[in-house]
């Protein structure tokens, strides 16, 4: 198979892109954990969502597609709020603990969603066209993002709280399809009471933005 030439744009791109990717991937897999899921949520969707503004900061140095120009734009904005809250709520989730089984798990799940979620943006098909080459690395990125909140919100010990809801993403048009906005999340852990050892739940709002590519 003829090996693909990538003009000198493109191939900064490329390369500025599998640079994020080992930062995110390094940061994430390095998280130290403790025993709240809701803490481990936050800090490995930290760096995930560090990825996703920098890739798309990286995709707004080149592209003249308007419409990703927008979408990529909101992704650095929206995330960057995101992020700023969950640095606060860290403190707060650090506190509580969650059994043995449903750590176990949440952990299990977990690995398997970012294996697969490193693999698939690993192998993502690079193009000359930026902008596709943006497409194709971000939908198992924000993919495995809405798996990670699925995940987590797997262990609630009771149906009280609903998702927050949240500005959703704008929709937009690709060449491979069209994007809309996905999932609004809370996540609400369980937690033992000290005296009497009964499960109580706490809501923490977590509001993410997620994109999915509808074909």
């Amino acid at each position: 198979m003829e090996k693909c030439t990538f003009s000198t744009v493109t191939q900064k791109y490329l390369d500025s892109y599998a640079g994020i990717l080992d930062t995110m991937t390094g940061t994430m897999n390095c998280a130290k954990e403790n025993d709240s899921i809701s803490y481990n949520f936050i800090v490995k969707m930290i760096p995930h969502h560090q990825g996703a503004i920098r890739i798309s900061e990286e995709l707004l140095r080149y592209t003249t597609c308007i419409p990703l120009q927008n979408i990529a734009t909101e992704i650095v904005v929206t995330q960057t709020k995101e992020t700023e809250e969950m640095r606060k709520m860290l403190c707060g989730c650090a506190g509580y603990r969650n059994d043995g089984q449903s750590l176990c798990g949440y952990r299990r799940q977990y690995g398997i969603i970012v294996t697969n979620m490193f693999c698939r943006m690993r192998s993502a098909c690079p193009d000359n066209d930026i902008n596709i080459s943006y497409i194709r690395q971000m939908i198992p990125h924000h993919e495995g993002g809405i798996a990670m909140c699925r995940n987590a919100l797997r262990f609630t010990a009771v149906s009280l709280f609903c998702p927050q809801p949240h500005k959703s993403s704008t929709a937009m048009k690709a060449p491979s399809g069209a994007w809309a906005a996905a999932a609004s999340t809370a996540a609400v852990v369980a937690v033992g009471d000290n005296e009497n050892k009964k499960r109580k739940a706490v809501a923490l709002p977590l509001p993410f933005s997620f994109l999915r590519l509808l074909s």
